[in-house]
């Protein structure tokens, strides 16, 4: 049996996610990522793991067009803050809007 690349939408992290990514940007659809590239998302879907594909960066149209792993490959702080921030947001979402150092 082919691994899976497809993970459902219908879960508790994916909801996390949604939330999450709805206070950082307001309006922006959460979907799982399609890409052409390489991923480990199968092999860990035969793990039994689901996994979404999840940037945690805000690139610009131009940066995204330009590829990936290229020479000038760069992501900003600005956007390493923000994906602090997602993950963060999310893993609070997940232990119930508890902070990540144990406050509500």
């Amino acid at each position: 049996m082919a691994p899976s690349f497809s993970a459902p939408l219908d879960t508790e992290m994916a909801r996390a996610i949604e939330r999450t990514a709805a206070r950082l940007v307001p309006g922006a659809p959460f979907a799982t990522t399609v890409s052409t590239g390489a991923t480990d998302r199968p092999y860990y879907s035969g793990a039994g793991l689901t996994c979404y594909g999840v940037d945690p960066f805000l690139v610009e149209r131009e940066d995204a067009q330009r590829g990936v792993h290229g020479t000038d490959e760069r992501v900003s702080v600005e956007n390493l803050g923000f994906g602090l921030r997602l993950y963060t947001g999310v893993i609070q979402e997940m232990q119930g809007g508890m902070s990540v150092n144990g406050e509500q």
